[in-house]
């Protein structure tokens, strides 16, 4: 199983801090590949419990989070219906126009 309680990721968060910086520079160096080295199978499986559970990136390797996503589609959301209603108003005043101009043809 990918899944790790929360005490046992605030473990591996304090070894991990606790850890001489050379360390945990090879551990940052490494690439995440669940084929690969222990090391990279460890950063894969980091990797895939921090984007799914939202857990702490405390490697700083700028993983976001499954959490950090729905933020980043709401304030998308947000954005949209500004546009969209920009959009409608721009649309209802090139119609007005369109009518206005038209009548003082006719």
């Amino acid at each position: 199983s990918l899944s790790v309680s929360l005490g046992t990721w605030n473990n591996l968060k304090g070894l991990y801090e606790n850890a001489d910086s050379a360390v945990q520079n090879v551990i940052k160096a490494a690439d995440a590949d669940v084929g690969g080295s222990d090391l990279e199978k460890a950063l894969a499986r980091y990797t895939f419990i921090a984007e799914k559970y939202g857990n702490d990136d405390f490697m700083d390797l700028g993983i976001v989070s499954g959490a950090n996503q729905f933020n980043v589609i709401a304030d998308n959301k947000m954005n949209i219906a500004i546009i969209i209603v920009v959009s409608l108003i721009g649309v209802s005043v090139l119609a007005g126009y369109r009518l206005v101009y038209k009548k003082k043809e006719d």
